[in-house]
């Protein structure tokens, strides 16, 4: 207790210094810093269980950010464990579930009118999976969410996001920037899920893909991030394919990259339970989008250590991030705030230089699926959906 309380008094002492271009009641940044144009924030995902991984996780994401100074959090999905807000759905009255129905569908749930019934079963589930680890933490999370969210029901997620200051949810799919005006950074909230399993199918799909392409096509932002629950390229030993489903290959490729020319610079994801550095994936230009992989807030699986990666490590922990004029500087912690790596690369998608601090936990077994007998191994398998369960 008294280790949150000192963190807190912290971030309120310091948290007049910040400089930041959005309004952000609950960003703070460090009072000193070498370069006052850098943008520093965390990036964490996949936290939706109640155990002391996560605790601890949290804790050292508030004590590295209070040393760098965090301006905000990047959360990449997957609030709620196994299955999002069912706890919530079954706790309220038969009637209230068809009014809980209604909210998994995303255009119903845009204006739905909401029983105080339901909000309160809502709220109580956030306070067991949001407010309890992160609220001790002064600073805004940008939320996207992730397949597990989806699947109760959807709505009740930005109903919560209304009320509250620190889960920021103001739409499926939104925006902000961040930065000065020397070093400006648009970022870009994206929901995967749609695009990457048949089950979460919905009709704003084109809305979604035509916002994103219109958005980073007219940004004048020094740099562009994208954020999304799913990966476009990570190596799981017992999950996901190395590449995407392939309408959300497709949509990666022709969006972040449009006409073979890089529209974003980063993009950020989870949902694999482990922490990646996915060789940047080529836009065809010379260019190549910056692919960071932080999704083991609170869950591990393992990891294979591929050529297409510059670094895996099946461990809890998250990404911290800083945005120089022309560079990205990136770290990985564990759950103990002990530095694990550290990479510098170029907007372009260069590499410019890593540090591995200590050895990184990967399978032992690379073995993704045996197919008729013969082993496929998770760096060599093709890029076709296999049909793995999440």
């Amino acid at each position: 207790m008294t280790y949150k309380i000192s963190i807190f008094l912290f971030f309120l002492v310091f948290s007049s210094c910040r400089t930041f271009i959005q309004k952000d009641k609950l960003s703070s940044k460090k009072e000193q810093s070498s370069d006052e144009n850098t943008l520093v924030f965390a990036h964490i995902g996949d936290t939706g269980v109640s155990n002391e991984h996560r605790d601890k996780v949290a804790q050292a994401l508030a004590s590295v950010c209070q040393k760098e100074g965090c301006e905000f959090v990047i959360h990449v999905g997957d609030v709620i464990y196994e299955d999002g807000l069912l706890n919530a759905y079954n706790s309220v009255s038969k009637v209230k579930k068809n009014e809980f129905l209604t909210l998994k569908i995303l255009e119903q749930s845009e204006e739905a009118k909401v029983s105080e019934t339901i909000k309160s079963a809502v709220k109580k589930e956030f306070e067991k999976y949001f407010v309890k680890p992160y609220s001790f933490i002064p600073l805004r999370f940008y939320m996207t969410l992730g397949n597990h969210d989806h699947d109760a029901a959807i709505g009740p997620y930005k109903i919560y996001a209304a009320s509250s200051e620190q889960f920021y949810l103001p739409h499926w799919y939104y925006s902000f920037e961040a930065g000065t005006e020397k070093n400006r950074a648009a970022f870009f909230s994206v929901l995967s899920s749609p695009l990457d399993d048949k089950r979460y199918q919905h009709d704003f799909q084109n809305g979604q893909r035509s916002w994103l392409m219109k958005s980073l096509e007219k940004s004048k932002a020094n740099w562009n991030i994208v954020f999304a629950h799913h990966a476009w390229r990570s190596f799981g030993v017992a999950r996901h394919d190395a590449r995407a489903e392939a309408p959300l290959e497709e949509f990666y490729q022709n969006v972040l990259c449009q006409n073979q020319t890089q529209k974003a610079h980063v993009l950020l994801v989870g949902h694999n339970h482990f922490l990646e550095h996915v060789k940047s994936v080529s836009c065809g230009d010379k260019t190549a989008v910056n692919h960071f992989l932080s999704g083991s807030g609170a869950k591990l699986s393992k990891v294979a250590h591929c050529d297409e990666t510059h670094y895996a490590s099946q461990e809890y922990g998250f990404n911290l991030l800083k945005l120089k004029s022309d560079t990205i500087e990136q770290f990985f912690y564990d759950e103990n705030a002990n530095l694990l790596y550290s990479s510098v690369s170029k907007k372009t998608g260069e590499l410019l230089q890593k540090k591995v601090y200590s050895s990184p936990i990967i399978a032992k077994n690379s073995t993704w699926k045996v197919i008729n007998g013969k082993a496929i191994d998770a760096c060599h398998r093709d890029s076709k959906w296999l049909g793995i369960p999440y």
